[in-house]
């Protein structure tokens, strides 16, 4: 939620921000007013409870959840499950954090390979 909230709906063209606040989700105000809401109600943070098998089925024919969504629960559950599982020291960002600049850098180098 808190990363597709400036955007919008590929079918319609809606912002989503209007979803977030007045329809669907029900969160009630902007992120500005409900940070905490926001938050509660976003699935990336509750990452580190999934204790059973998952599966990520993605494709560009939806609207509901952008695509590259997947993609990003795929890198966060692979590091955490290497970690937890495999027992490799945690990566940087699990330990400290990781700033907002460099989050794209991060993926990015993810993607490629090099970590």
């Amino acid at each position: 939620m808190i990363a597709a909230y400036h955007g919008n709906r590929s079918d319609s063209g809606l912002a989503r921000q209007f979803q977030y606040q007045r329809t669907e989700s029900r969160i009630g105000g902007s992120i500005r007013q409900y940070p905490t809401r926001f938050v509660a109600n976003s699935p990336i943070f509750r990452v580190d409870r999934v204790r059973t098998p998952v599966m990520i089925l993605q494709n560009g024919g939806g609207d509901a959840v952008p695509w590259y969504r997947g993609i990003e629960l795929f890198l966060r559950l692979e590091q955490c499950f290497d970690h937890f599982l495999k027992g490799p020291r945690a990566p940087g960002r699990m330990e400290k954090g990781l700033p907002y600049l460099e989050r794209e850098r991060a993926a990015l180098s993810t993607l490629s390979g090099r970590q």
